[in-house]
């Protein structure tokens, strides 16, 4: 539960460089913040913790819940400030979804995720964006054996995987993705329930425009070079 983040910590990339991490175990919040940031930043901060103990901290609201795969990692790379994440076990109950992290590309940069299971939010925002944002995201599964990968991520975006067996009512929670100027979008091994939204940064955060989108068996689902206001959800053929 969430009572489990004491240990704070606080990542800075180098300039140009990069936070990776891999192997870990559940309950593990990570945070890159520029050199920059006060000493109070640490209230901002992340949560590293091993599977035994822990305690209370109100700030734990900005997270995201990430499992490896079976024998898997989880690498995040390009991050820059305000961002945190979260490994967790498939156990969390389906409240946890509010849990959110910011993640913002580095200048010119991507975000990417892989070897990520069920039970994943990941957000690109910028720091002005407020917090009632976080309440949009989108359910993202990975085919058996595969992984979700987003990359050419601007301002904006949440993304979560989750089990198939999320209901029809989980589709109002989408997610706004604005590509980079001139970039593209594009996601890729998505099986059920997989909400994608591109909109602009100004754009009100009440999503409704969605549609169906279904990959073949064995195939994937891929979305390049997407203007504003663009939803896309994969769902089986049932």
């Amino acid at each position: 539960s969430s009572y489990y983040y004491y240990n704070i910590v606080a990542v800075s990339a180098t300039s140009g460089g990069s936070v990776s991490l891999s192997g870990v175990a559940n309950a593990t919040n990570i945070e890159a913040s520029s050199a920059s940031e006060s000493s109070d930043y640490y209230y901002h901060s992340v949560a590293v913790a091993t599977t035994s103990g822990g305690s209370s901290s109100y700030y734990y609201y900005n997270i995201v819940a990430v499992s490896a795969t079976s024998g898997g990692s989880v690498s995040l790379s390009g991050v820059a400030s305000t961002t945190n994440i979260e490994s967790s076990s498939d156990s969390k109950s389906s409240y946890y979804y509010y849990n959110i992290v910011a993640v913002s590309a580095t200048s010119g940069g991507s975000v990417s995720l892989s070897g990520v299971a069920s039970t994943t939010n990941i957000e690109s925002s910028s720091d002005s964006k407020s917090s009632y944002y976080y309440y949009n995201i989108v359910a993202v599964s990975a085919t058996s054996g595969g992984s979700v990968s987003l990359s050419g991520v601007a301002n904006a975006t949440n993304i979560e995987a989750s089990s198939a067996s999320e209901s029809s009512d989980y589709y109002y929670h989408s997610v706004a993705v604005a590509t980079t100027s001139g970039g593209s979008v594009r996601v890729f091994g998505v099986a059920n329930a997989t909400n994608i939204e591109a909109s602009s940064a100004s754009a009100l955060s009440d999503y409704y425009h969605i549609v169906a989108v279904a990959a073949t068996s064995g195939g994937s689902v891929s979305l390049s070079g997407v203007a504003n206001a663009t939803n896309i959800e994969a769902s089986s053929a049932s």
